[in-house]
């Protein structure tokens, strides 16, 4: 194996295990599965893997030459370059990536940091930490009839609606009761909804034991809207089902 190639294999092995980890604090804590596939946060990666490894391996490959005038400056050029780019890909990944799983009126919505005030944010709900997941919580719907009227008003005005409005977050914990009482019922699928049961019923199957067990409600992200399933008891997210939600709620 001559150097050039030896060289090349190596810079590949280093890139690959680099992106790995990238790939696995990912899919383990930042943007884990159903949440990446709803935020589109596969096609950040898959660029981030594919330019990761042209602007490195290839490019080392390309340019290594025995001898070449200036060789180790190409090759720390290259390595700047990898660098900047894996690092510009995490900063993406980071700042896209969601923080809460804001539950308002009858559907969960992804939520970013970019997306809301974090200075208005209660005592009782804080950001995630850097290695957890997103964090459910409820957005509670004002109580008098003026601060109903002066939300709508203000989404009216263009201002974000209620899920992005961090001043009404409240702990999941405490609210699951309301959370779950508007939860969509699956025993009411319509005939034509045939798809979708059929989706839900296998979901059940494997994941849920018992269908009372799971509560159903829309999921939005930036890129796709899913089904999310919880656990009616404590609240936590057991998955997701790959079918438009719509189809389900319509059907109830």
């Amino acid at each position: 194996m001559t150097m050039r190639i030896r060289l090349f294999v190596g810079h590949l092995l280093v890139t690959l295990l680099v992106l790995s980890v990238i790939a696995f604090a990912t899919l383990r804590w930042w943007s884990p599965e159903p949440y990446i596939s709803a935020e589109g946060g596969w096609q950040i990666l898959i660029i981030l893997v594919v330019i990761g490894i042209v602007v490195g391996p290839l490019l080392t490959l390309l340019l290594y030459k025995p001898g070449k005038k200036g060789l180790l400056l190409d090759l720390v050029l290259v390595g700047i370059i990898q660098v900047g780019v894996i690092a510009f890909g995490v900063f993406t990944i980071l700042d896209q990536r969601p923080v809460f799983l804001v539950f308002a009126v009858d559907r969960f919505t992804l939520v970013s940091k970019g997306d809301i005030d974090i200075s208005l944010l209660g005592g009782n709900v804080s950001l995630p930490h850097f290695s957890q997941k997103p964090v459910a919580v409820y957005a509670r719907m004002p109580e008098t009839e003026d601060e109903k009227s002066k939300l709508m008003q203000e989404v009216f005005d263009g201002k974000p609606d209620l899920e992005f409005r961090s001043e009404y977050y409240e702990p999941m914990h405490s609210n699951i009761s309301a959370v779950v009482s508007r939860s969509i019922d699956n025993k009411n699928i319509s005939d034509n909804s045939s798809h979708a049961a059929d989706a839900i019923n296998d979901f059940v199957d494997q994941h849920c034991i018992k269908v009372d067990r799971c509560a159903f409600f829309p999921l939005i992200g930036k890129k796709k809207e899913m089904l999310l399933v919880l656990n009616r008891e404590n609240g936590k997210v057991i998955g997701a089902v790959n079918i438009d939600p719509w189809e389900v709620k319509a059907s109830n």
